[in-house]
């Protein structure tokens, strides 16, 4: 037998995205496209997690930690076992690309010890790995004809046990995209692979190709058609007309055959079926060649098998369109068929309660029922959580996509939007020496009506920057100053590995190779600026500024004819309580340095600005009309805010963590140093409140450069979520406030022990079980004659709600009765029925 305890860890929920915040957050993407596949990822993002807290991120976005179709190789986009992290042997690995699932849960609880989120890349979308299995559903839509096409490389025509005998098969053009007018999808050139005479049935891609344009249709008998000689011989055919039929034969000893049919012609999609088989004897044979995908799958996790229903098309819904039914990738999900909502739920909760996630980057967002995504996140375990959707499309697909998920969850709106429109709006300001930076006055989905809190920048990430590749399209030039740009603008910014760190990068066979120089000085200094002077509201003073551009060497001479084109100027006015707003001036002339005299939009906390890039020299004076004048070197940018300010972190806080005991949470944090720093303050969030309250004041720091270690005692009597953060207060006074974290409050009671489900069950069951306090746990499970047929014990659960799972291999069918002994004081007894 084999037992399995699946803790859900309560006390680690992220914050929730509220409308007012001090500061957005920072995401920082921990991965880049063909990371080193020695199954060390894990490892080498555990040593820098901690580093990267100190400067400021507050989320880690992770890759796609699940076993994918390519095993050890693969970056978790092809998906295959959902519950595989890295510990079953399939797909020719045990661990995945990035490590085995100990190494990603040490990685998580030093992400969270470092006081960040873990940000895990969800692949929601398609699976991929499956084996062949007869598809009905595909069959009957390959053969009547329909549109749009279902995908080539999905499927194929495969006759299990097909007789010793000649084999005729007919190729015709299928079905038309009526829409288009300048090809029909009926004729062009195709290609045909048979696989045949071999019982494993294995594929054999690689003979050499044979090409044959004067191919018979069959209507003159055998010696019309074409003979494939060999098993996996590629053949390259046209149809040349609307009606036309080819027609080629294979001689089969018997056993396993296969037919693999596919477009060759560059243009564009075109639709080629094999539509009828005959034998030798002239019959009609063609109902034993059935349309076979690639949807079976068993997974070495035991949990989420799969079949063709759960996929499009099905009975539920019967075709593949846009946007949510097309299977652009892989197999393509329907999440109404059966029980794959379910399941995916259920997924969900174990990578947030099991593995212990924060939050979620949707992968192909764009092809996920945006309906079925907030039903995902009301589930328990996923609700308040920060999500961001890659939803590579315009600003209203963004738009409507990110607002339909926020309009339907029951809890607070979490979900964002990666910004793709402002992306490729900072790659021409970057990368064209003629852009004009007023276009930027309108780009990016903040310009065009969705609010900050639903919006994740970007400047490069994995999709864009991918050497080697055809799909490589980094931003070149200048690349600093499109994080400039994000690092003020409103919404959660995110820094990509490459470009902090830089390195060296290879292509896919190690053949060539690049080193790059990372941006991690100015990035660190702008996540610097970004806590201290990035907040509150947000004003573009090159379009609404009042402004008049100088050369900054005579800011009372000439105007500047041009400058509007090369100086992008923006204002945040801070927060209350904060150190005052801050000013971006971004030039993009190659030149010369330019400046502007705007008028600054209510206040920016002070009179006296000063560039905290260092670039800029001096400081600058609003003077009582509220203009001043800013300024930026060639290509270069500043960021000029109340000056005097020392914006270095007092405290550098290496972990805070909560933990219920009782009725009580004990907030534990770890400095590594302190400069100047006073005390300490808690605040507080309660549940159903979006602001925090101060609980706890003049906590006495100890100071020093050596680490300390604190703790505080926060009694409650309310269950629900609760949020708490940590504030440093130097010896001026100055507070700086860290980022938040949750945990869920439950009333102590001494244990509850839940039915078993399902029940019935085979092959498993699950048992809940809530626990108030530490305990021994054991499972014991006896037939209906009092025999004991199974006993384990699971020493010192941690308080919470954990999930015993139950696999009895070799019992069978019958009444069961388990016992579950909590400590030496308390146990229940229940029923589960096994059906085998």
């Amino acid at each position: 037998m084999t037992y399995r305890l699946f803790y859900i860890w309560l006390n680690l929920l992220s914050l929730a995205v509220l409308i007012v915040r001090a500061q957005d957050p920072v995401l920082f993407q921990a991965f880049y496209w063909d990371v080193p596949g020695n199954q060390v990822w894990w490892d080498s993002l555990r040593t820098v997690a901690p580093a990267l807290a100190a400067k400021g991120v507050d989320k880690l976005w992770l890759p796609p930690p699940f076993k994918g179709s390519g095993g050890g190789y693969d970056m978790g986009y092809g998906i295959a076992d959902h519950f595989d992290a890295g510990e079953f042997d399939q797909y020719g690995s045990v661990s995945t690309r990035f490590g085995s699932r100990g190494q990603l849960e040490s990685l998580i609880q030093t992400i969270h010890a470092s006081g960040m989120d873990a940000i895990c890349d969800i692949v929601m979308n398609h699976t991929m790995g499956g084996s062949l299995e007869y598809n009905p559903y595909v069959h009957d839509y390959v053969m009547a004809d329909r549109y749009p096409l279902y995908p080539y490389g999905n499927y194929m025509y495969v006759w299990n046990n097909a007789p010793a005998e000649t084999y005729y098969f007919k190729i015709k053009g299928g079905a038309n995209d009526f829409t288009e007018t300048t090809q029909d999808d009926r004729t062009g050139y195709y290609s045909i692979r048979p696989w045949y005479n071999h019982a494993s049935g294995q594929n054999a891609d690689g003979q050499s190709h044979w090409y044959e344009w004067d191919i018979g249709d069959g209507d003159s008998g055998p010696f019309d058609a074409f003979l494939i000689d060999l098993p996996g011989r590629v053949m390259e055919g046209q149809i040349a007309s609307v009606g036309d039929v080819d027609e080629f034969y294979v001689e089969h000893t018997g056993g396993y055959m296969e037919m693999k049919v596919w477009s060759s012609d560059q243009g564009g999609d075109r639709d080629f079926k094999m539509f009828e088989v005959y034998n030798s004897a002239g019959e009609n044979v063609t109902d034993s060649m059935k349309i076979h995908t690639w949807t079976a799958m068993t997974p070495a996790s035991g949990r989420f098998p799969k079949s063709y229903e759960n996929y499009h098309p099905n009975s539920v819904h019967n075709d593949i369109l846009p946007d949510y039914h097309d299977p652009v990738f892989g197999q393509d999900f329907c999440f109404w068929s059966g029980q794959t909502g379910d399941s995916l739920k259920v997924w969900g909760t174990w990578l947030t309660q099991t593995l212990g996630f924060d939050g979620y980057r949707f992968d192909v967002a764009k092809g996920i029922d945006p309906y079925f995504v907030a039903e995902w996140l009301n589930t328990p375990a996923m609700q308040n959580r920060y999500a961001v959707a890659e939803h590579w499309s315009d600003t209203g697909s963004i738009t409507y996509w990110v607002n339909t998920v926020n309009n339907n969850l029951t809890g607070n709106k979490t979900m964002t939007g990666f910004d793709f429109p402002l992306r490729y709006a900072l790659q021409s300001m970057c990368d064209d020496p003629n852009y004009d930076v007023r276009n930027l006055h309108s780009a990016g989905l903040y310009n065009n009506g969705l609010d900050g809190p639903y919006i994740t920048t970007f400047v490069n990430n994995h999709d864009v920057w991918r050497p080697y590749t055809s799909a490589h399209d980094p931003i070149i030039n200048d690349l600093i100053l499109a994080y400039a740009v994000i690092m003020t603008h409103p919404g959660t910014a995110t820094l990509f590995w490459p470009d902090y760190y830089g390195g060296t990068f290879y292509n896919s066979d190690s053949s060539a190779s690049f080193t790059m120089s990372g941006l991690q000085p100015q990035l660190d200094r702008l996540m610097e600026i970004r806590k201290a002077f990035v907040g509150g509201l947000f004003h573009k003073l090159s379009e609404s500024g009042n402004p008049v551009y100088k050369k900054a060497s005579d800011r009372y001479g000439a105007d500047y004819a041009g400058a509007e084109k090369r100086l992008y100027i923006t204002q945040r006015e801070g927060t209350t309580g904060g150190r005052g707003g801050s000013i971006l001036v971004i030039n993009t002339h190659p030149t010369d340095t330019l400046g502007a005299w705007v008028t600054v939009q209510n206040s920016v906390g002070s009179n006296t600005l000063e560039d905290y890039t260092g670039n800029r020299p001096g400081q600058e004076t609003v003077f009582s009309d509220n203009r001043v004048f800013v300024h930026a070197n060639p290509r270069g940018y500043a960021i000029w805010a109340p000056a005097g300010e020392d914006i270095s972190l007092s405290v550098e806080l290496t972990s805070f963590r909560l933990e219920q005991q009782d009725r009580s949470i004990i907030l534990n944090w770890t400095t590594a140093s302190e400069t100047d720093n006073a005390w300490f303050e808690i605040e507080r969030r309660d549940p159903g409140q979006h602001s925090f309250e101060t609980i706890a004041t003049r906590l006495p720091a100890r100071g020093g450069n050596a680490p300390q270690n604190y703790h505080y005692t926060d009694t409650l009597t309310v269950p629900g979520d609760y949020a708490y953060r940590l504030v440093d207060v130097n010896i001026d006074g100055r507070r700086t406030v860290h980022g938040a974290r949750s945990v869920h409050f439950t009333t102590p009671f001494p244990f509850l022990v839940g039915q078993n489900y399902p029940n019935p069950f085979n092959p498993q069951t699950h048992i809940p079980v809530f626990l108030s306090h530490k305990s021994d746990v054991t499972l014991t499970v006896y037939q209906t004659d009092g025999k004991k047929v199974a006993h384990i014990s699971y020493p010192s659960q941690s308080a919470g709600r954990h999930l015993i799972t139950f696999n009895p291999e070799h019992l069978a069918s019958g009444i069961y009765f388990y016992q579950l002994q909590i400590g030496k004081q308390h146990s229940i007894v229940k029923k589960m029925i096994l059906l085998r």
